[in-house]
């Protein structure tokens, strides 16, 4: 099977699964422009105290971020640099 046909595959999989989704979230969404709330000040937001948690809960964020945005960026730059690049020549 070529490459571009695959591909199509894969496009009609994401349709199927996003379409659906699509549907549910403007059936639940409907209802939840009719009721608008109007306050004249603006909510008091504090920070969250996490007291001993505040270094794992930053390692957690580091980790989850170094694998969504760091390493599929380093991946697409250094592929950008080399033709051949896992080619083992």
């Amino acid at each position: 099977m070529p490459s571009y046909q695959l591909m199509a595959v894969v496009v009609v999989v994401i349709v199927l699964v996003t379409a659906p989704l699509v549907y549910l979230q403007r059936r639940l969404l409907r209802q939840a422009q009719r009721y608008v709330s109007v306050r004249g000040k603006g909510l008091n937001v504090a920070p969250l105290k996490l007291g001993v948690w505040r270094w794992p809960a930053f390692a957690l964020i580091a980790v989850w971020f170094l694998f969504t945005v760091v390493v599929p960026l380093a991946g697409i730059t250094l592929r950008s640099f080399g033709r051949n690049l896992g080619r083992g020549g």
